[in-house]
């Protein structure tokens, strides 16, 4: 019971009486299709180099100087996107990306449950050492007020000189972060 179909296919007619109807085409069509369905050895091992060099990908990024920790977080997921990464993964990269030991410090202390919670925890402990890098970037993409500076030139007002501003939430006297000058243990240390 052979017949010729379309391009020379060979067309096999069987009666459904005589295979078991409709069940034993059903059962005919998924025994020879299985080994097609199935992952060979070879393609799981490429799925799996594939998922490997995803998480490697993720865990390599680093926050750039000039973004935020939103963008960041951001990058970090487009950077895994192809792939299922599990959450934990995300968390570990953000904290270590961020690129500050006090901040990196104080996050793995915090244990943030998802990548949200440590990008809102990162903006929340920067804002409260004071203004980092990450909110000066963020400070410079507002758009500021035209200030007429040519007036005050041509009356002989000189602008005066401001200090030179040193990283903002560290200690004057012993260079830590956490405390200011007056707070400082090392300032009333007499030895």
């Amino acid at each position: 019971m052979r017949e010729e179909g379309c391009r020379g296919f060979v067309k096999a007619a069987w009666p459904k009486e005589a295979a078991g109807g409709a069940t034993a085409e059903l059962k005919l069509k998924r025994e020879s299709f299985s080994a097609c369905s199935e992952p060979t050895d070879q393609r799981r091992r490429e799925e799996e180099l594939l998922a490997a060099f995803a998480v490697a990908r993720v865990l390599a990024r680093r926050k750039l100087a000039h973004e935020t920790f939103m963008e960041y977080k951001k990058a970090l997921r487009r950077a895994g996107e192809s792939y299922a990464i599990p959450e934990p993964y995300y968390v570990v990269a953000f904290i270590n990306g961020v690129g500050c030991e006090q901040l990196t410090h104080l996050l793995r202390e915090s244990k943030p449950e998802d990548l949200d919670a440590a990008a809102k925890e990162a903006i929340l402990l920067q804002r409260s050492d004071g203004a980092g890098p990450s909110l000066l970037t963020e400070q410079r993409k507002r758009p500021r007020a035209a200030v007429p500076a040519a007036p005050m030139a041509r009356r002989g007002h000189e602008q005066p000189r401001k200090r030179p501003r040193r990283d903002a939430g560290s200690c004057f006297v012993c260079h830590q972060f956490g405390h200011f000058a007056r707070e400082c243990p090392e300032r009333w240390y007499d030895p």
